[in-house]
């Protein structure tokens, strides 16, 4: 069951582990949760296909979203670079999923 849970955890918030959920996980189940990390990060480079992207379709390309606090500098999979800073943007979908995830931006509803 829990080993379940943290392939599940991969799923909704990639590898990026939330703090409050870390604090309760054993350092084997750490363990594991990095293990299905590398395996599915490698299977998703050979493939060519990003599996921690939201598997709805989207409605719009663009999305806008608030940068929650100053970040630095990021590669885009559009190949641009941008500086997040703490405030509204406009950016692909594709290229803010990870940032959603991460919570680093949330999505600006209309």
């Amino acid at each position: 069951e829990r080993a379940n849970r943290i392939k599940s955890l991969w799923w909704t918030k990639s590898s990026v582990i939330p703090e409050d959920v870390k604090q309760n996980m054993s350092q084997g189940e750490r363990d594991f949760f990095e293990g299905y990390d590398k395996i599915m990060s490698t299977y998703s480079q050979e493939v060519d296909v990003d599996l921690a992207s939201d598997m709805t379709p989207p409605e719009d390309l663009m999305v806008q979203v608030r940068i929650l606090k100053d970040y630095g500098e990021i590669l885009l999979r559009s190949g641009h670079y941008l500086d997040l800073k703490r405030s509204s943007v406009c950016m692909l979908r594709s290229d803010v999923e990870s940032l959603l995830q991460q919570g680093i931006a949330v999505h600006m509803r209309n």
